[in-house]
């Protein structure tokens, strides 16, 4: 406390001290010695300063951060009971690494059936394990120990564990499911040094995928006895899990049917959509649900329609697909607060899935693109103008000359153009605007997109080619 009441001293003597300075020599006896007493503070607060962040640095480097395992030894019995004991048996003897030491704590802390202690890890568990959808050597490490803290019935909040495990997979998910539709890996740059990173990468994904699949029939028990959290949150980690979709097509049907909790009827037809995937004969029965009384139910049943390849119903299902772009606060409490699938924001659900979607839903969004991208924010037309972009031009053949524009191409140019472009892929697009041979000539591009902002147009270009481009 004496270091910070020098320190506050400190402070208000330097600015008393600033407009004194300049005509102290003028000023009276009694000012002069004010000054005085002041500067001799002033220096005195500034060494008091010094010496106790001093101090304090040097009390930080004394201690370390956390304590790592094999010096910490195992936590006192009376913390943890027996049953605890043997469910992470083994939890100190893995090699965590220098970077994942305290994992051990955190597993420890969410094993335990206090929820207090239990919940106050969880995000950081979370964090550490999967962070931003990377994971690592010690994720796969720790996959076992959230296995056996799922099955166990006292854990608490066993659905924050599930949406973990369907987090960590997540990134395998469109390549197994979608093989045909993800494009190749670019090319590494001749001047980076790749190491084998992807394929390493790639291969410890599948590795804990496997170690997560390896339990589907406990999932499966659990599922079908669990609470309402879990019910929501299980088709989730079964859409990431290829092994289960057989089941999902054959035993979800019935179960929407007699299920009451509207958001686990939405969820199990959020993982129906990509296991009836190009299946018309899968999706076409569960068309009804387009008429459900809860919105979440009917926007799943669209992402069925769009992703199944159903003809019936198409406009409407498209509608209701596209509708979190147009009512946001509509859908996000759902996702945000009770509703565990992907992201947590509708806007980014419905747009993962465009590149998904398949014939005819695919050709009838682009028939309608210019009528359904008014009814949208200027936000969510331009990303959503963004993502169709290179479908758009990867089905119609890249132009080289204006007349060959597609119709949707045209469509999905202005919108981009009525939009800052700072989100949208600029090497395609310089392409394309090469490809038509408008790179040079800004008013014949601003006369052909029909719009009449000259900054617009030069804002576009400024962001694609870093300068204005031609008059």
């Amino acid at each position: 406390m004496v270091q910070v009441g020098f320190g506050v001293l400190f402070g208000v003597l330097l600015f008393a001290n600033i407009p004194l300075g300049g005509y102290i020599n003028d000023a009276p006896g009694w000012v002069q010695a004010i000054y005085g007493i002041s500067m001799f503070g002033f220096f005195i607060g500034y060494i008091a300063i010094v010496l106790w962040v001093k101090g304090k640095i040097e009390e930080a480097k004394q201690q370390p951060l956390k304590q790592r395992p094999e010096s910490r030894g195992p936590l006192a019995e009376d913390t943890r009971d027996a049953e605890t004991l043997a469910l992470l048996d083994g939890l100190d003897e893995v090699d965590w690494g220098p970077d994942f030491y305290f994992i051990p704590e955190l597993l420890n802390a969410r094993a335990s059936t206090d929820p207090d202690i239990a919940l106050s890890e969880q995000a950081e568990l979370s964090h550490q394990l999967c962070h931003q959808g990377s994971i690592y050597d010690e994720t796969l490490l720790a996959i076992p120990f959230l296995v056996k803290l799922i099955l166990r019935p006292e854990t608490v909040a066993r659905e924050d564990l599930v949406y973990l495990l369907a987090y960590i997979i997540e990134g395998t998910f469109q390549s197994d499911v979608y093989p045909d539709r993800i494009e190749a890996e670019p090319e590494v740059d001749e001047d980076e040094d790749d190491s084998g990173w992807r394929e390493a990468d790639l291969q410890l994904r599948r590795e804990a995928r496997t170690a997560v699949a390896a339990h589907l029939d406990e999932y499966w028990r659990l599922f079908d006895t669990g609470d309402v959290a879990l019910r929501q949150v299980f088709p989730y980690l079964f859409c990431m899990l290829v092994a289960a979709h057989e089941r999902v097509r054959r035993e979800f049907p019935a179960q929407i049917a007699s299920e009451e909790d509207d958001l686990t009827r939405a969820s199990m037809l959020f993982c129906l959509a990509h296991a009836c995937h190009g299946r018309p004969e899968c999706a076409e029965p569960l068309l009804d649900y387009l008429d459900d009384e809860s919105h979440m139910v009917r926007l799943a049943a669209s992402h069925v329609a769009v992703l199944g390849g159903s003809e019936s119903r198409l406009d409407e299902a498209l509608d209701v697909f596209v509708d979190p772009l147009r009512n946001h606060d509509r859908y996000y409490w759902d996702y945000r607060e009770t509703f565990t699938w992907g992201d947590g924001e509708p806007e980014w659900h419905a747009q993962e899935i465009i590149d998904l979607l398949v014939d005819p839903a695919l050709s009838r969004l682009f028939a309608r693109i210019d009528e359904i991208l008014p009814t949208l924010s200027p936000y969510c037309a331009k990303s959503l103008a963004s993502d169709l972009l290179h479908l758009g031009f990867d089905r119609d053949s890249l132009p080289t000359r204006r007349e060959d524009l597609s119709e949707s191409q045209t469509v999905l140019l202005r919108a981009i153009a009525r939009d800052d472009t700072a989100g949208v892929m600029h090497a395609q697009l310089r392409a394309i605007l090469e490809s038509l041979g408008v790179r040079d000539d800004k008013a014949a591009l601003r006369r052909f997109l029909g719009i009449e902002s000259r900054w617009l147009i030069g804002r576009m270009y400024q962001s694609l080619f870093g300068r204005g481009g031609g008059s």
